[in-house]
């Protein structure tokens, strides 16, 4: 069976670590200028932009193609963003944690990451090489056109189900896996999201669209950016997820007890409340009642089209070539960067070509 759905897959976060060849005093030194900088450009309270979090020393948000509001953090929910984790408390090594995120991401959003990060490391195009970022997790978005009430999920081998309950007594959103695992997979209610966000939410629900549901596979793959693009496989993942039409209920001769417990706390967690041979045979009556998400060649390679866009992220641009889409393109993007930075930092003038 196929679900029949408008499928929309796309990459809504990406966390990598740098290593610039920077030593700590300039690493921290570059930061200051910034974060000074940027604070008074936009007359934010340094409480407010950046903070000591997780044994770094700094620890902020930066917006990337739109504007962010720092005094209300819900008004950038969706909004495209990058969060920095600077000077760790290991001082073998030093490091930035990156986390871009936002839905959806574009390959101007990367490229303004680019110039975030050349400023703060000192120009260091080095620590940029796709060989060179090391890539610690992947968020993966597929939108549904279900009502997450509608479909009952299980993830192969991953055991551990949490449900939340919204307090109209709808499901809000089901998640399966700890966090501390390869793989985690989340489905939630984008419906019910919207209404609990007030103005935000009526303007996330516009920018889904006919999605009701969205499936987010959290990935960790822990190798370097050119093997992601280049080898890392999405589909075995996706694998790995069943979504069960509900109207099985009605013809199997399942116990009505049975039912019960699987309407109230779904297919996985029926599942494992079962003995091995009772398991299997309520796999065997599911059989035919099992949708695929989308043809897994469509699936794939709209994800290899998102992760081409972080081509923004390492590539440098040609000024020489005016003519090109990709030259005119960063040069509006450096034109509103400069904005962004303010005169108050110094070395603005390095970046931004003219």
């Amino acid at each position: 069976m196929t679900l029949p759905i408008a499928v929309r897959a796309s990459v809504d976060k990406i966390t990598f670590m740098l290593y610039p060849n920077s030593s700590r005093v300039f690493l921290r030194q570059y930061t200051e200028e910034l974060i000074a900088g940027f604070c008074a450009r936009w007359d934010i309270p340094r409480n407010f932009f950046c903070k000591k979090v997780s044994g770094y020393g700094y620890s902020f948000i930066l917006p990337l193609s739109e504007p962010l509001d720092y005094r209300t953090p819900s008004n950038n929910d969706g909004k495209p963003k990058m969060f920095l984790q600077i000077c760790s408390s290991d001082k073998q090594r030093q490091r930035i944690r990156v986390e871009i995120s936002g839905y959806p991401l574009t390959r101007t959003d990367y490229y303004y990451a680019q110039k975030w990060l050349l400023q703060l490391t000192g120009n260091d195009f080095d620590c940029l090489e796709t060989d060179t970022i090391k890539v610690t997790r992947i968020d993966v978005a597929l939108d549904l056109n279900k009502r997450i009430d509608e479909l009952y999920f299980k993830v192969i081998r991953l055991g551990k189900v949490m449900m939340f309950i919204s307090k109209d007594g709808k499901i809000e959103s089901i998640t399966h896996g700890p966090d501390n695992r390869l793989l985690k997979v989340c489905f939630y209610d984008l419906e019910a999201k919207a209404v609990t966000k007030g103005k935000n939410g009526a303007r996330r629900q516009k920018r889904n669209g006919d999605a009701k549901t969205r499936a987010e596979l959290r990935v960790n793959p822990n190798i370097t950016l050119n093997k992601v693009l280049t080898e890392f496989d999405f589909k075995k993942y996706f694998d790995r997820i069943e979504i069960l039409d509900p109207r099985f209920l009605e013809v199997t001769d399942m116990p009505q007890i049975l039912k019960n417990h699987f309407a109230a706390y779904g297919y996985a967690s029926t599942l494992n409340a079962l003995e091995p041979a009772q398991r299997e045979k309520l796999q065997k009556s599911t059989k035919n009642y099992k949708y695929q998400i989308v043809e897994q060649g469509t699936l794939v390679q709209a994800l290899q089209d998102e992760l081409r866009k972080t081509k923004g992220l390492y590539h440098k641009i040609d000024f020489s070539d005016v003519t090109s889409k990709n030259c005119k393109t960063a040069k509006k993007c450096n034109k509103r960067f400069a904005h962004m930075l303010g005169k108050s930092v110094k070395r603005v003038d390095n970046f931004i070509c003219s």
